[in-house]
C-alpha cells in the first residue's frame, strides 16, 4: 500500500477574484460548503432497505470588513449587484502561486451596521451554480543556482553538474544557445556534459514545460 505524503497548511494569504476586482484584502474568511442528504427507501422485507446520497449543493460563506467608504470596496459590491451571477469567481487558498478554485456565485448582499466599539465585519452565503472547479498549481519555472565546475576547457566534453530546483522533466539544457545532452537526476541536480565553444564566458540555462531558468555563468578557458 502507498503512503501518502500530506501538506497541511495555516492560511495565510488568500487571493479572492470577484468579476475584474482582487477583493482578498477584504476578507477574513472564505468557505465553500456543500450540503447533502441521505434518502432511504424502505421495502416490506427487512433486506430491502436502500439509502443513496442526494448530488451536493455548494454555498460561499465570506466573512469581511463593512467598508462603506472605498469605491468598489466588496461591501458595496455585494449591495450594488445583488442577484446576478458572477462567473468565473477564483479562490486561492494558498495565495497567488498555489492551487485554486473557480466558481460561478450567485451574489447576495450582507449586513450593514453593528456593535458600538467594535470594528464592522459580516458574513453572508453566496449560493454556487454547479460545484467549484480546483485547478492545481502550475508548475514553478526551473531555478538554475550553480555550476560545479563552472569553468572548463574550449575543447568541451566536460561533464557538468547543475544545482537548483524545478529540474525534472527538462526537456532542454543550453549552453550559450546550444542544446546539449543531459541527465535529470533529481529535482534539484542535472548533469550535462558542455560542448565546444570559444574562450570567454557564456550563459547555461535550464528548460522544463514551466519556463526557462535565468541564466548561470560557464567560463571557457
Amino acid at each position: 500500500m502507498t503512503q501518502i505524503d500530506v501538506k497541511p497548511r495555516v492560511f495565510k494569504n488568500y487571493r479572492l477574484k470577484i468579476a475584474a476586482h482582487n477583493l482578498e484584502k477584504h476578507v477574513s474568511g472564505v468557505t465553500f460548503t456543500p450540503t447533502t442528504s441521505i434518502q432511504t427507501w424502505k421495502g416490506g422485507t427487512p433486506e430491502a432497505v436502500f439509502s443513496d446520497a442526494t448530488s451536493p449543493t455548494y454555498a460561499c460563506q465570506l466573512d469581511y470588513a463593512q467598508d462603506w467608504e472605498t469605491p468598489e470596496s466588496l461591501a458595496l459590491f455585494l449591495m450594488e449587484h445583488e442577484g446576478e451571477l458572477i462567473e468565473g469567481v477564483e479562490f486561492h487558498p494558498l495565495g497567488p502561486t498555489g492551487p485554486h478554485f473557480t466558481a460561478d456565485l450567485i451574489i447576495v448582499p450582507g449586513q450593514i451596521g453593528g456593535s458600538i466599539d467594535a470594528y464592522g465585519t459580516a458574513t453572508v452565503q453566496l449560493g454556487v451554480q454547479g460545484k467549484p472547479e480546483f485547478s492545481p498549481a502550475a508548475p514553478a519555472v526551473p531555478v538554475l543556482q550553480r555550476l560545479d565546475p563552472a569553468t572548463g576547457s574550449t575543447a568541451g566534453g566536460e561533464p557538468v553538474v547543475l544545482t537548483g530546483h524545478g529540474f525534472l522533466g527538462a526537456t532542454a539544457v543550453k549552453f550559450d544557445g546550444a542544446d546539449v545532452e543531459h541527465q535529470v537526476l533529481t529535482d534539484g541536480t542535472v548533469v550535462a556534459v558542455a560542448p565546444a565553444d570559444a574562450a570567454g564566458s557564456v550563459d547555461v540555462t535550464v528548460t522544463t514545460p514551466a519556463g526557462t531558468s535565468a541564466p548561470a555563468s560557464y567560463t571557457y578557458a
